[in-house]
């Protein structure tokens, strides 16, 4: 009797193991999530005295290094403390109080000073890419909606989602908050939370467009993932053919480049802004290349680089003048590629080329501001361990009278469709090239 026993208990054992880690709720309506083993530290209950003293560090850390405190709280930010003390005055799960923290420092709008809350239980399966103001599928399972605009889900218009997004994020323009947004998939709790309705079996309607009409398309919840879209591979999707790109900081050489003897061009890659002894030799090398080949353009692309060392522009730079000896010399002409996911330093770069009167600037209005806080230091809340970075120091552009301007906007600005994007199409190498061409005729 005791093996039938084993066998029945073994059974049910098999019917319950995936409602740990997904449910429904018939009664209510609602889609109930179980956690995941490595999402269990994301929903521990904190008391109202650990985030009351995680918040004091929190405003202690704003005051005292944030170049624009100056050892005084700004009026607005000791308001959002204040506010957020009124909504931690019952325990609530770690995942909430980050999106509360993410929130407070959103407010100095400063992308050097930010923290990435977590992401939390099932999300659309959708890279989204926002265009003229409008939401895009980018990439879909199996590529069935692709190129489709999205006009809500469960409901709720996809301008709510990215506004109840956006109080999240820490950004210096509307251009780094599109990017910010496109970097994650939709939380499912968080359409929740806007009122988006379910199925009777937990799956949700997502209203889309297309030249043939409007449609609904029905995600259940089989359709749902619960991996947080990575900078790297976000990279990968809008930027494929730099393939040999694996991590953010994980590639051993974050620079490439290649000469075109047709077009008389050399096409120089910078993903990320890393300076060493490897960068330098590395631009040696090609400058050696580009003056042997007797090329007369060159293409800086720092589209998609988020930043780093502003040495890396400074070793770059020194190769367009004549001041140090033994060092080959262009004196060609210089284009920059940026778009929306330029940042930090990538700016920085572009900013001195631009403002310089160098080359010429080409592409989409960058992430970051050219005059801006950077250098961040990081810091851990001690109860919550959640970590988060604050701008120590501040700088200004070059052409100081354009402090006020919120992006680097291109010289030639160039416009992508949904399926420029997904076709892989480079209208920005195709400028460069019409401009080559005029130059030369």
């Amino acid at each position: 009797m005791n093996w039938r026993r084993i066998v029945i208990f073994l059974f049910v054992l098999v019917l319950l193991i995936p409602l740990f880690f997904r449910g429904f709720d018939n009664k209510s309506s609602s889609f109930v999530f179980k956690a995941t083993p490595e999402a269990i530290a994301f929903e521990r209950m904190l008391t109202t005295e650990e985030m009351n003293a995680d918040l004091i560090q929190l405003e202690e850390s704003i005051k005292y290094t944030y170049p624009m405190a100056l050892g005084r709280m700004p009026e607005y930010i000791r308001q959002a403390i204040e506010e957020a003390k009124e909504t931690i005055s019952k325990p609530m799960p770690l995942y909430k109080f980050s999106v509360i923290v993410a929130q407070m420092l959103s407010q100095l709008n400063d992308g050097h000073t930010y923290h990435f809350y977590m992401a939390h239980g099932p999300e659309i399966p959708y890279v989204i890419k926002i265009i003229d103001d409008k939401f895009y599928i980018l990439t879909s399972p199996k590529k069935a909606n692709d190129g489709k605009e999205i006009l809500e889900i469960g409901g709720v218009s996809m301008q709510t989602i990215f506004n109840a997004y956006k109080a999240q994020f820490s950004a210096e323009n509307t251009y780094w908050t599109y990017e910010c947004f496109e970097r994650r998939y939709i939380e499912l709790e968080k359409l929740q939370e806007l009122g988006a309705e379910l199925t009777s079996k937990g799956g949700i309607e997502v209203k889309v467009k297309d030249d043939k009409g409007i449609k609904t398309i029905r995600l259940s919840q089989e359709d749902y993932i619960y991996d947080q879209f990575t900078d790297a591979q976000r990279f990968k999707v809008l930027y494929p053919k730099y393939d040999a790109y694996e991590t953010v900081t994980g590639r051993a050489n974050s620079y490439s480049f290649s000469i075109d003897k047709n077009t008389n061009t050399a096409h120089f890659v910078l993903i990320e802004c890393l300076y060493d002894e490897q960068y330098a030799l590395f631009l040696k090398k090609m400058f050696d290349s580009i003056n042997q080949a007797k090329i007369d353009n060159i293409v800086v692309d720092l589209r998609g680089n988020g930043g780093g060392d502003n040495q890396v522009a400074y070793a770059f730079l020194d190769y367009l003048s004549d001041s140090k000896d033994q060092m080959p010399v262009f004196d060609g002409n210089v284009y920059v590629l940026i778009d929306h996911a330029s940042f930090s330093g990538a700016v920085n770069f572009a900013t001195l080329i631009s403002d310089r009167h160098i080359g010429i600037v080409i592409g989409q209005p960058s992430g970051g501001k050219p005059t801006a806080s950077g250098e961040v230091k990081a810091f851990v809340l001690p109860n919550t361990q959640l970590e988060y970075n604050i701008a120590t120091k501040f700088a200004q552009r070059v052409d100081t009278s354009k402090n006020e301007e919120d992006a680097l906007y291109p010289d030639d600005q160039t416009h992508y469709d949904i399926w420029d994007y997904i076709n892989q199409r480079d209208r920005d190498m195709e400028k460069v090239m019409l401009l080559i061409k005029e130059n030369e005729n």
